[in-house]
């Protein structure tokens, strides 16, 4: 651990507080441009590997606010704003809006995890509560369907809170989210319910393969589990114009285990994978 402090006595009086750990580095410029004056100003620049954030911001009332922060990875690119804070507890509100997201490059991240990493993925911890709404106005992918998301998330003693997850499917259509997260010592689980909405079915059975067209409806709404602990579904409710029965839905959860979730996250987020899953519910319910 390495750590330096250097103050210059000039017109303003400025920190830099330099700090390396662990493979990353962190620079602090600190301005007080009025001492009697509580708000401090500076600017913030952080890397580790190739993870950037840069960022001007104030202080004041232990908080810090984040001013036009520049964040960047391998998977994604874009702006932050918005506040931390620390006492009397942690707590953050941030809004990230991301210019593109390369989905590609973290799928290959994703399925090449241990499994003890896969079962950790959404973990968090106890302490860290606040709230963000992230947004990527373009997903670059050849595995999702989805063009673009808008979402606001809270995390709450170690839980995770979709209070509104919006896809934009393109052509397509769109579709609409809401759940929770649930994390315990040994397990993950999703509670959620949605609607999918096809706004045209001509591009949708051109993109599927699909040629049975009758009683194919252009709203659905799905409500379940997900284990993301073992990767298994488990659905309560599916509805187009009238519910489908128990023996339907029955189906639709089981070909979904053993066809999209055979290997993983690796099926999962397949597209091929998934169109022939698509196929294949449509053409046995119909």
């Amino acid at each position: 651990l390495y750590f330096s402090l250097k103050k210059e006595q000039k017109k303003n009086i400025t920190s830099d507080i330099v700090l390396n750990f662990l493979g990353s580095s962190t620079k602090v410029n600190l301005i007080d441009t009025n001492s009697k004056k509580k708000t401090k100003s500076g600017n913030i620049s952080f890397k580790k590997n190739k993870n950037r954030l840069t960022s001007n911001f104030e202080y004041n009332d232990d908080q810090i606010n984040f001013k036009q922060a520049n964040i960047r990875n391998d998977f994604l690119d874009g702006k932050l704003a918005g506040k931390l804070k620390f006492l009397p507890y942690f707590d953050f509100d941030l809004v990230v809006d991301l210019n593109g997201l390369n989905f590609n490059r973290l799928y290959n991240n994703l399925v090449n995890l241990s499994d003890d990493q896969k079962a950790k993925l959404f973990r968090i911890n106890k302490k860290i509560n606040g709230q963000i709404s992230l947004a990527a106005n373009k997903i670059f992918s050849k595995r999702t369907l989805v063009d673009s998301f808008e979402s606001r998330l809270r995390f709450v003693n170690g839980s995770i809170l979709i209070d509104q997850l919006l896809l934009s499917l393109g052509k397509l259509g769109a579709a609409d989210a809401t759940g929770v997260i649930k994390n315990d010592e040994k397990y993950s689980n999703l509670k959620f319910e949605g609607n999918i909405f096809l706004d045209n079915l001509k591009k949708f059975y051109s993109k599927f393969g699909i040629y049975n067209k009758e009683n194919i409806s252009n709203s659905v709404f799905i409500s379940g589990n997900f284990d993301l602990v073992n990767l298994q579904l488990r659905l309560n409710e599916i509805s187009d114009d009238e519910k489908l029965n128990e023996e339907e839905v029955a189906y639709i959860e089981r070909e979904f285990n053993n066809l999209a979730l055979e290997k993983g996250y690796e099926t999962l987020f397949n597209f091929p994978t998934f169109k022939e899953y698509i196929k294949l519910i449509l053409s046995e319910t119909n």
